[in-house]
């Protein structure tokens, strides 16, 4: 109970204690309050009345005591309260009708007392009482080719029983995310995304690549020592190409093993890439049938076998893909039946597109191009969810989802047709209805989900050309062309290769490579070969840039684009030099389309957290997709990829 400075009033206001016939009612109050109750303050005896403390003719006394069981607006109740006593204002002798005055150094400790009280206000609003528990499960869904701007130009139409709205006004998005490596492909994105590194670090320079070492052009999950379950005559895939560990091969060591990793997708490579080495399992799709390595385990699980039995995915054959939406409500950028699509054979170019029979060969292809693969593989994803328990005990568990028939059906149709549309749209509802049902195998436990992608797409150079955007098809013509002129040119400098037609040994994924070996390539002359090579590659009209490897391994400090080839460079696997294509100088011939520049088009992807403790909302600044690995890593606990090469989004960490 104390004294205070009414400023609506003009005048000294009471609490309970003081009166304003008080001598020294400052000191008096100030006193009360240091020292617990005084004499003034201690309840009365009963009067004659049986009245006690300011009862009778003090009822009015005591209603405002009441009322003011505040001081300054803070209860007493209040943790804020003993604050206010830390820092109390003193008061002075000051006539009754003025405000009193405080000393400099009083001032001061009442604007920091005012401070502190107001962020401690604002503290349960932004930080939660207890912090987010830890997800169970952490489901990656890495959608083959789709660039940022399809949930932009396309959200007109997504469904709200659809997963792109919920995830765009519930989660935490980043909507200016890119892959940082120059050469956008599949192989190297999915590397990328949870490894947290580059193709430098990484060694997947590409989907394939030249291997100067047997003289052949091997696959990025290529393994001559790990068949496939059930076909052995396909070849042997496994991650040993990956050079770097993933989040789940770090899960696997943090947990003793008991972590549950998984992969599945309809892309060796996506399914792969994404889990790592320490996996216990990737899946994807051959011949329509659920495959894997003999490097996970010599048999395919039971929940796999049983729907490869069933025949869900031949269950499209004789029947139609026609349009989910009326044609009304589709973008109009150009004719359905367009020249510049390149459809798998039987498939036509118009809606509705008829699937073959069964047994005929042209199934597969039709099948794969289609959003009704996607949902055979999110029916996978959930059977081995399932049954693997994933999400069920105490130890986080990583499911990494691989949705590739989007990169099939771009490639085929190019991003601007209502085939991709139309995917898209389906792939929204698939989603949707995937999501439900990893909520209700979870029932209330928590679990992260993370959208993103490996890279976007170019549209058909002759689509791109009819609207004055500088675009050119096989932009450098046959490569016997483009090596013809490399030889005249290093033929003026040196001699005749030993024991070869050519000192170029191959041009392939924007790389050239030279015959090292060569006497006459010996020493400083290597370094001039490069040096040669380049400069022919940027004399021709469709080479925006090309790079020697001494230029890349001092790029860093330099321009964006040389930083991208410098990423995308491994020194035992890449090429002698590097070269990147004019935006929309695309290597196919009239239909169709492709990626794998370090253009915005296909640099440019989703990356959206949702899930406990993620703050919703936008963040525009430049980010780049690798950051999503020592991310995940952050969100649950464990140490990130020792191999990455980014820092955790700290918007998406905090709890």
């Amino acid at each position: 109970m104390r004294c205070f400075y009414s400023r609506r009033s003009g005048s000294w206001a009471t609490v309970g204690c003081c009166s304003p016939g008080m001598r020294n009612p400052s000191r008096e109050c100030e006193n009360s309050v240091r020292r617990g109750p005084s004499a003034l303050t201690r309840p009365r005896a009963a009067n004659k009345h049986g009245e006690r403390g300011g009862e009778g003719r003090n009822a009015k006394c005591k209603m405002k005591n009441e009322k003011y069981r505040t001081i300054h607006g803070i209860p007493k109740h209040s943790p804020f309260f003993i604050l206010h006593f830390a820092f109390p204002p003193v008061l002075v002798r000051a006539r009754p009708q003025e405000p009193p005055e405080m000393s400099l150094r009083h001032r001061v400790l009442q604007a920091a007392l005012a401070a502190w009280m107001l962020c401690l206000a604002f503290w349960p609003a932004t930080c939660p009482a207890a912090a987010a528990e830890k997800p169970r499960l952490v489901v990656v869904v890495s959608i083959d080719q789709f660039p940022f701007e399809y949930l932009e130009r396309f959200r007109h139409n997504f469904s709200p029983d659809g997963l792109f709205l919920e995830l765009v006004d519930k989660g935490l998005v980043y909507s200016n995310c890119h892959h940082a490596h120059a050469f956008t492909f599949t192989g190297p994105g999915h590397a990328s995304l949870l490894t947290g590194a580059y193709p430098a670090t990484h060694g997947i320079i590409a989907n394939e690549w030249y291997d100067r070492a047997t003289d052949k052009t091997i696959n990025c999950v290529s393994d001559k020592d790990a068949a496939i379950v059930g076909d052995d005559a396909a070849g042997g895939i496994s991650p040993r190409n990956l050079l770097a560990p993933t989040v789940g091969d770090v899960m696997k060591l943090e947990s003793a093993g008991r972590s549950k990793v998984f992969g599945i997708a309809l892309k060796d490579r996506a399914a792969i890439l994404m889990t790592g080495r320490a996996a216990d399992g990737a899946f994807w799709m051959h011949k329509n049938m659920w495959v894997t390595s003999k490097y996970y385990r010599s048999d395919l699980p039971g929940y796999l076998r049983v729907l490869n039995e069933s025949g869900v995915a031949k269950q499209q054959a004789g029947k139609e893909w026609p349009l989910l939406l009326d044609r009304a409500k589709y973008a109009d950028h150009r004719p359905d039946n367009s020249p510049v699509e390149n459809p798998p054979d039987g498939f036509g170019r118009d809606f509705p597109h008829k699937f073959a029979a069964a047994d005929d060969k042209k199934y597969e292809g039709q099948f794969n191009v289609s959003p009704f693969a996607n949902e055979y593989i999110l029916l996978g994803a959930e059977r081995l969810m399932q049954y693997e328990q994933l999400g069920r005990d105490e130890h986080v568990d990583l499911l990494c989802v691989g949705l590739s028939p989007n990169d099939l059906c771009g490639h085929a149709f190019d991003p601007y047709s209502l085939e991709v549309e139309d995917m898209t749209y389906r792939t929204d509802l698939m989603l949707g209805a995937f999501k439900r049902a990893v909520d209700a195998h979870m029932d209330g436990r928590p679990w992260l989900l993370v959208l993103t992608s490996d890279h976007g797409i170019a549209p058909n150079p002759l689509f791109a050309a009819d609207r004055r955007l500088g675009a050119k098809a096989d932009p450098l013509g046959k490569k016997d062309e483009l090596q013809a002129k490399i030889d005249a040119a290093l033929a003026r400098r040196f001699p005749a290769p030993f024991g070869a037609k050519s000192y170029v040994q191959k041009i392939e994924n924007h790389q050239v490579f030279l015959l090292r070996d060569q006497p006459a390539l010996a020493g400083e002359n290597y370094v001039t070969a490069q040096q040669i090579v380049r400069d022919v590659l940027v004399e021709q009209p469709s080479v925006a840039v090309a790079a020697t490897r001494n230029d890349l391994i001092a790029a860093n400090g330099q321009t964006d684009i040389l930083r991208s080839l410098a990423r995308a460079f491994h020194a035992r696997r890449s090429g002698d030099v590097l070269f990147v294509m004019q935006p929309y100088h695309v290597h196919v011939d009239k239909t169709g389309t492709t990626h794998g520049a370090p253009w915005r088009y296909d640099t440019h992807v989703p990356l959206i957290f949702y899930g406990p403790g993620i703050e919703r909302g936008t963040v525009d600044r430049k980010t780049h997709v690798a950051a999503l690995a020592p991310t995940v890593s952050r969100l649950i606990g464990m140490p990130a990829p020792p191999a990455s090469d980014e820092e955790t989004l700290g918007e998406a960490v905090r709890r």
